[in-house]
């Protein structure tokens, strides 16, 4: 076994111990999965007219990753094409929800609380979208339908 001089052992043992938790992240980081492939063959389901089979295949997704805001935004848009307003609403709530700093779900939830003319939720989360993804390129576009929104809830 190598000897090392006192002096230089707290040092040794401190670079091994960061050598140890930069491979464990590096493992983990492998681990993490990719929602865009995992999704693929239900947005494809989804575009080409069968929306029924992508909100089944959506929520077997959900169902395994039930802490995925990108399968829950899925099956909510899958829901939404379908009709199921309400259960669209739940899905992209549950987005916001299980990943806080997803910017999509508060979009999506924001269109469908604007359509359902709740102005002071679709103003919240209208904004919320924008804190979280401030260099979209509709920028101008949702800070207009948030100015809608307020004239709306304003005239109530």
């Amino acid at each position: 076994m190598l000897k090392i001089k006192y002096p230089f052992k707290k040092f040794y043992l401190y670079i091994l111990a960061l050598i140890q938790i930069f491979n464990f992240a590096i493992v983990e980081a492998k681990k993490s999965t990719d929602f865009t492939a995992v999704l693929d063959p239900g947005y494809k389901l989804l575009t080409t007219g069968y929306s029924q089979e992508a909100a089944d295949a959506f929520a077997k997704k959900t169902k395994k990753y039930p802490n995925s805001a990108a399968c829950h935004i899925a099956l909510g848009k899958a829901y939404k094409v379908l009709g199921k307003i309400s259960q669209a609403k739940n899905e992209f709530k549950t987005a916001t929800c299980v990943q806080p700093n997803y910017a999509e779900g508060y979009l999506e939830l924001a269109k469908l609380q604007e359509s359902d003319q709740e102005w002071n939720l679709a103003i919240q989360s209208f904004q919320e979208y924008t804190k979280l993804d401030p260099d979209d390129a509709n920028r101008q576009g949702i800070n207009d339908r948030i100015i809608f929104c307020q004239e709306k809830s304003a005239s109530q």
